[in-house]
């Protein structure tokens, strides 16, 4: 009679310790396998799959078996790109530490922003939101600046500085929402 609850609870008791003996698997990719540093900023996956980095030696694009890179002679205006964001369209952007914004479009690479306010800038953070009527990617700049750049349905493309009362901006988060959550210094704006 006890016999059957201790062979019931003896069965479950071993597999639980077979479920909690499983490791996750992952791969690990360096310079000797094509990607571009081993200082990597940023990192998002595109709407057609593809993962991307952010890199201290330009911006890298993984299909799952090789990398390709973009670097200054592609058309970037830094090797050091900092942050990676997908707009409309298959638009990538890419926020240099150096020198602004480019766009990698229909395969070729353009200067979006290097100037904003007649003032060259760092970009730290971007972010693009395609929520609403008019899709807009934050930039999150140096010295402390949040420009909400408006991507109109064409070329057109227009900017504003915010004014975040003047706090120390630490991160962009975007909520599942599409919201925007401004990390600053004395909590969130």
């Amino acid at each position: 009679m006890l016999l059957k609850p201790l062979v019931f609870v003896l069965f479950f008791w071993f597999q639980l310790t077979i479920l909690f003996a499983q490791a996750p698997s992952y791969d690990h990719y360096t310079t000797a396998n094509g990607l571009a540093s081993s200082t990597v900023f940023n990192m998002m996956q595109d709407s057609k799959g593809f993962v991307w980095f952010a890199t201290l030696n330009g911006a890298c694009k993984f299909g799952g078996s090789q990398f390709t890179t973009y670097r200054t002679v592609d058309g970037l205006h830094s090797n050091s790109i900092i942050s990676i964001a997908e707009g409309n369209n298959g638009r990538i952007y890419f926020g240099n530490f150096e020198k602004g914004v480019n766009i990698l479009e229909k395969g070729k690479i353009h200067n979006y922003y290097q100037e904003m306010l007649g003032k060259q800038f760092q970009i730290n953070t971007l972010l693009f939101s395609a929520a609403g009527k008019n899709p807009q990617l934050y930039a999150f700049t140096k010295p402390w600046s949040l420009f909400i750049i408006r991507e109109d349905s064409g070329s057109m493309i227009s900017s504003v500085k915010v004014n975040v009362n003047n706090l120390d901006l630490i991160k962009l988060v975007k909520l599942p929402s599409e919201e925007i959550l401004v990390l600053t210094s004395r909590g969130i704006a």
